[in-house]
């Protein structure tokens, strides 16, 4: 496992990005209030959809993003690092449009094969996987570790619901809530469930450890790309002020 490489590729992107696309701020400064306290997953989301915005104007398509949403969204708490960008563009059912932004699946593919054996695949070219390769490098490891660890809960439930004390758990909740109804449902004890659940996520995500952590050095690296990325935009829209 090779961890520096998503840092030497996406700086030497990042470094292209500040020299080669004009003096224009990638974001306007009141878009990147909070940048500071913001957490990761929220940064990420931020610059990809700044990148993705700025890839799609230099080919030629109205991509706004709306400085509100972005502020909310560095306010807000993230429960993953995901990769997905804020939801404010308006949308386009134009082909030329949805090809720019998602690519063009006949230009190539990169496939992942998950831990339960099913294929996910994402083109290989438009906006949205320029701005992934910019802040994650190699976008195939990257996706594989990001798209296993979206994907945990059907491993989880799979051995969950093979084990013998499942279905005596489930047995026992199920009449309870005969009993007591199902509208009442914090009255029946779930605690076994509960228990067996933590364990199995734990042994899967032990099972997938390296594969894991791989993925939090790559989102950890490219968290702090990002914020370098717009704390440099903003900067130089502070100096074009002063």
């Amino acid at each position: 496992m090779i961890r520096g490489a998503p840092v030497l590729v996406t700086a030497a992107v990042l470094a292209m990005c500040l020299t080669g696309c004009g003096t224009e701020p990638l974001l306007p400064a009141e878009a990147t209030v909070g940048l500071a306290t913001a957490d990761d997953g929220a940064v990420l989301e931020v610059a990809q959809a700044a990148l993705i915005a700025r890839c799609m104007t230099s080919r030629g398509f109205s991509y706004p993003l709306d400085p509100a949403a972005l502020r909310a969204r560095l306010a807000r708490p993230s429960t993953s690092t995901a990769s997905a960008p804020p939801r404010e563009p308006p949308s386009s059912s134009a082909p030329a449009f949805t090809t720019a932004l998602y690519g063009d699946p006949a230009a190539g593919v990169i496939t992942v094969t998950l831990p339960s054996g099913d294929r996910l695949q994402q083109s290989r070219d438009g906006c949205n996987a320029e701005a992934q390769h910019a802040l994650f490098g190699d976008r195939q490891a990257y996706l594989r570790g990001r798209l296993t660890a979206d994907n945990l809960g059907p491993l989880v439930h799979a051995r969950v619901i093979a084990q013998p004390a499942f279905a005596a758990a489930e047995r026992k909740v199920r009449a309870c809530l005969d009993r007591a109804g199902w509208a009442v449902t914090n009255r029946c004890d779930r605690g076994p469930i509960a228990r067996l659940t933590a364990e199995k996520e734990q042994e899967v995500r032990a099972e997938l450890a390296p594969l894991l952590s791989d993925l939090t050095v790559r989102e950890q690296q490219a968290a702090r790309l990002a914020r370098r990325l717009l704390t440099t935009a903003r900067q130089s829209r502070q100096e074009d002020n002063a």
